[in-house]
Protein backbone atom coordinates (compact mmCIF):
# COMPACT_ATOMS: atom_id res chain seq x y z
CA UNK A 1 0.00 0.00 0.00
CA UNK A 2 1.29 3.33 -0.35
CA UNK A 3 2.72 5.03 2.52
CA UNK A 4 1.69 8.48 2.54
CA UNK A 5 -2.13 7.58 3.02
CA UNK A 6 -2.42 10.50 5.17
CA UNK A 7 -2.62 12.65 2.24
CA UNK A 8 -5.59 10.87 0.92
CA UNK A 9 -9.01 12.30 0.76
CA UNK A 10 -11.95 11.11 3.04
CA UNK A 11 -13.39 9.16 0.87
CA UNK A 12 -10.08 7.01 -0.61
CA UNK A 13 -8.64 7.05 3.54
CA UNK A 14 -12.13 5.40 4.45
CA UNK A 15 -11.55 2.79 1.85
CA UNK A 16 -7.59 1.82 2.15
CA UNK A 17 -8.20 1.82 5.87
CA UNK A 18 -10.81 -0.63 5.80
CA UNK A 19 -8.40 -2.83 3.28
CA UNK A 20 -6.11 -2.65 6.36
CA UNK A 21 -7.98 -3.80 9.06
CA UNK A 22 -9.05 -6.61 7.44
CA UNK A 23 -5.33 -7.50 5.92
CA UNK A 24 -2.84 -5.98 8.53
CA UNK A 25 -0.66 -8.31 10.21
CA UNK A 26 2.73 -8.53 12.73
CA UNK A 27 6.26 -8.83 11.62
CA UNK A 28 6.40 -12.36 11.98
CA UNK A 29 2.89 -12.77 9.70
CA UNK A 30 0.83 -13.72 12.41
CA UNK A 31 -2.47 -11.42 13.31
CA UNK A 32 -3.10 -9.31 15.87
CA UNK A 33 -5.36 -10.12 18.49
CA UNK A 34 -8.22 -8.07 18.92
CA UNK A 35 -7.08 -5.00 21.65
CA UNK A 36 -4.26 -4.53 19.82
CA UNK A 37 -5.95 -4.09 16.42
CA UNK A 38 -7.52 -1.42 18.26
CA UNK A 39 -4.85 -0.10 19.78
CA UNK A 40 -3.63 0.65 16.22
CA UNK A 41 -6.87 2.18 14.86
CA UNK A 42 -6.92 4.73 17.96
CA UNK A 43 -2.49 4.97 17.45
CA UNK A 44 -3.52 6.13 13.71
CA UNK A 45 -6.61 8.44 14.83
CA UNK A 46 -4.17 10.18 17.20
CA UNK A 47 -1.49 10.11 14.47
CA UNK A 48 -3.52 11.61 12.14
CA UNK A 49 -4.61 14.71 14.05
CA UNK A 50 -1.42 15.23 15.38
CA UNK A 51 1.58 17.23 13.76
CA UNK A 52 2.35 17.41 10.68
CA UNK A 53 -1.01 16.66 9.48
CA UNK A 54 -3.72 18.28 11.45
CA UNK A 55 -6.03 16.19 10.03
CA UNK A 56 -9.73 17.49 11.52
CA UNK A 57 -11.27 14.04 10.84
CA UNK A 58 -11.92 10.86 13.27
CA UNK A 59 -11.30 7.57 12.06
CA UNK A 60 -12.98 6.02 14.84
CA UNK A 61 -16.51 7.95 15.37
CA UNK A 62 -16.90 10.29 12.03
CA UNK A 63 -19.54 8.97 9.82
CA UNK A 64 -17.75 9.14 6.90
CA UNK A 65 -15.51 5.85 8.04
CA UNK A 66 -18.49 3.81 8.27
CA UNK A 67 -17.50 1.36 5.58
CA UNK A 68 -13.75 0.75 7.63
CA UNK A 69 -15.56 0.76 10.48
CA UNK A 70 -17.66 -2.22 9.56
CA UNK A 71 -14.68 -4.14 8.28
CA UNK A 72 -13.06 -3.51 11.78
CA UNK A 73 -16.44 -5.22 13.41
CA UNK A 74 -15.45 -7.87 10.57
CA UNK A 75 -12.10 -8.60 11.45
CA UNK A 76 -13.02 -8.35 15.13
CA UNK A 77 -15.46 -11.33 14.90
CA UNK A 78 -12.55 -13.42 12.79
CA UNK A 79 -9.95 -12.86 15.36
CA UNK A 80 -12.51 -13.46 18.14
CA UNK A 81 -12.99 -17.04 15.84
CA UNK A 82 -9.27 -17.59 15.55
CA UNK A 83 -9.12 -17.86 19.42
CA UNK A 84 -7.33 -13.94 19.18
CA UNK A 85 -10.01 -12.25 21.23
CA UNK A 86 -9.00 -12.91 24.96
CA UNK A 87 -7.24 -11.04 26.86
CA UNK A 88 -4.37 -13.10 28.82
CA UNK A 89 -4.28 -11.79 32.64
CA UNK A 90 -1.43 -12.37 35.06
CA UNK A 91 -1.62 -14.70 37.40
CA UNK A 92 -2.65 -12.92 40.80
CA UNK A 93 0.29 -13.18 43.53
CA UNK A 94 -0.25 -15.99 45.92
CA UNK A 95 -0.91 -16.12 49.25
CA UNK A 96 2.45 -17.61 50.99
CA UNK A 97 3.81 -15.01 48.18
CA UNK A 98 2.09 -12.46 49.29
CA UNK A 99 2.67 -13.31 53.42
CA UNK A 100 6.32 -13.06 52.40
CA UNK A 101 6.76 -9.74 50.77
CA UNK A 102 3.93 -8.75 53.73
CA UNK A 103 6.72 -9.98 56.37
CA UNK A 104 9.65 -8.22 54.41
CA UNK A 105 11.46 -4.64 55.60
CA UNK A 106 10.25 -3.24 52.22
CA UNK A 107 6.14 -3.58 53.32
CA UNK A 108 6.81 -3.23 57.12
CA UNK A 109 5.26 -0.07 58.30
CA UNK A 110 7.03 0.75 61.11
CA UNK A 111 9.94 2.52 58.95
CA UNK A 112 8.64 5.26 56.35
CA UNK A 113 9.67 4.27 53.42
CA UNK A 114 8.09 0.32 54.03
CA UNK A 115 5.11 2.04 55.05
CA UNK A 116 4.44 4.26 51.60
CA UNK A 117 5.39 0.98 49.55
CA UNK A 118 3.13 -1.41 51.61
CA UNK A 119 -0.19 1.56 50.76
CA UNK A 120 1.09 1.61 47.02
CA UNK A 121 0.94 -1.77 47.07
CA UNK A 122 -2.43 -2.20 48.60
CA UNK A 123 -3.85 0.40 46.64
CA UNK A 124 -2.52 -1.21 43.21
CA UNK A 125 -3.59 -4.63 44.72
CA UNK A 126 -7.04 -4.29 45.87
CA UNK A 127 -8.17 -1.13 43.66
CA UNK A 128 -6.13 -1.19 40.45
CA UNK A 129 -6.80 -4.57 38.66
CA UNK A 130 -6.17 -3.10 35.39
CA UNK A 131 -2.60 -2.16 35.59
CA UNK A 132 -1.77 1.76 36.26
CA UNK A 133 -5.22 2.48 33.93
CA UNK A 134 -6.96 3.95 37.18
CA UNK A 135 -4.19 5.47 38.83
CA UNK A 136 -4.74 9.11 37.93
CA UNK A 137 -8.45 8.95 38.72
CA UNK A 138 -7.68 8.05 42.39
CA UNK A 139 -5.19 10.79 43.11
CA UNK A 140 -8.46 12.89 44.10
CA UNK A 141 -10.12 9.67 46.09
CA UNK A 142 -7.41 9.86 49.49
CA UNK A 143 -6.50 12.68 51.37
CA UNK A 144 -4.92 13.14 54.69
CA UNK A 145 -5.90 15.70 56.83
CA UNK A 146 -4.59 16.27 60.88
CA UNK A 147 -6.72 15.83 63.53
CA UNK A 148 -4.75 16.62 66.00
CA UNK A 149 -0.80 17.92 66.30
CA UNK A 150 0.07 14.21 66.58
CA UNK A 151 -2.36 12.41 64.93
CA UNK A 152 -2.97 12.65 61.00
CA UNK A 153 -6.10 10.58 59.49
CA UNK A 154 -6.86 8.94 55.91
CA UNK A 155 -10.15 9.81 54.11
CA UNK A 156 -11.77 8.72 51.46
Amino acid sequence: MDPGFEHYDTLKLDEVLGHFYMDVRKADGNRYKTNSLQCLIYSLNRSLKAQPYNKKIDIVNDESFSASRENVKAAIAELKRMGLGDVEHYPSIDEADRRKMYTSIYLSPNIPFGLQNKVQFDIRLYFCRREMENMPQMISMFSVKKKSEDRAKIYC
